[in-house]
């Protein structure tokens, strides 16, 4: 796989010219990058520790070209790379080690302290039986020196099964956090020894923290169906959050939208007139090849 760039200077433009895609690095990006306090882009680029298929026909969506089927092992891993020239270059910074790492899909946060603060997606099943505490969901990895080094990765405390989550810092200061909502996050909430317990994609839940995720709060049911997930968000100059997720990818096919507030979040309800949840934006009607 690699990461690309292409840039416009006339974004407005109802035909805007683009530059001419330059690689930036092997791997995958599969979440935004941050900005931190000083001003650096960090990109959150991962080369999976799988080897890619070599024998997927030419027109499926996994088909790899030849030319880029240079995957090492040794390359493998939880990368980190950095702009600080607002993206006219970028380079390699630091590598987590994280185990039981198969789609990294990892976020990370500038703490308050100015510590980096990564969240990593770890194991790798999808059998029911499987989602137990300790066989999958968020590992964590942390760096002193702004991003060169990084700890070695553990499981963080947050419970959630093996599928991507979503945390970024919000304008207030907090910290928002989208993830599955397991049968133990009432435990995990009030701070008590987590049981083991299993859940399936659903109850996609947001919560909120003030203190850098010392302790969280709140807990908005965004959707509770079956097979919802890949939350992603942005927040709006005037406080809302927009958050995209998926649905039934494989049949309903399905791309929704919610908008809510950091006080429907903390109310764990929708208690802003301007807010909504389950907006469907997309149906997709294609095969799935």
């Amino acid at each position: 796989m690699g990461v690309w760039a292409v840039v416009t200077e006339d974004p407005d433009s109802p035909s805007p010219r683009w530059s001419i895609p330059r690689r930036i690095a092997d791997g995958v990006m599969l979440n935004k990058p941050t900005v931190a306090r000083g001003g650096d882009w960090l990109l959150l680029i991962a080369v999976w520790s799988h080897e890619p298929r070599q024998d997927v026909p030419w027109d499926s969506c996994l088909h790899i070209p030849s030319e880029y089927l240079r995957w090492d092992p040794v390359k493998a891993g939880t990368h980190v790379y950095r702009s600080r020239d607002a993206g006219a270059t970028f380079e390699w910074l630091g590598t987590a080690r994280v185990p039981d790492v198969v789609s990294d899909e990892h976020m990370i946060i500038e703490r308050k302290d100015g510590s980096l603060w990564m969240l990593v997606r770890t194991g790798s099943t999808t059998r029911e039986s499987d989602f137990l505490l300790g066989s999958g969901g968020i590992s964590e990895s942390i760096s002193v020196d702004n991003g060169r080094t990084w700890s070695p990765g553990k499981r963080a405390s947050i419970p959630q099964i093996p599928s991507r989550f979503f945390i970024r810092r919000l304008a207030s200061g907090r910290l928002l956090l989208v993830k599955h909502n397991p049968r133990m996050d009432t435990t995990w909430l009030a701070g008590a020894r987590l049981q083991e317990g299993w859940q399936r994609r659903s109850h996609l839940t947001a919560y909120l923290s003030n203190d850098d995720a010392r302790s969280w709060y709140g807990g908005l049911l965004l959707d509770d169906r079956l097979v919802v997930s890949y939350p992603d968000a942005v927040q709006a100059p005037d406080g809302r959050i927009f958050l995209v997720y998926d649905h039934n990818r494989k049949t309903d096919k399905e791309i929704l939208l919610a908008v809510f507030t950091e006080d429907d979040v903390a109310a764990g309800r929708l208690v802003d007139g301007r807010s909504w949840l389950r907006q469907l934006v997309n149906k997709a009607a294609g095969a799935i090849r």
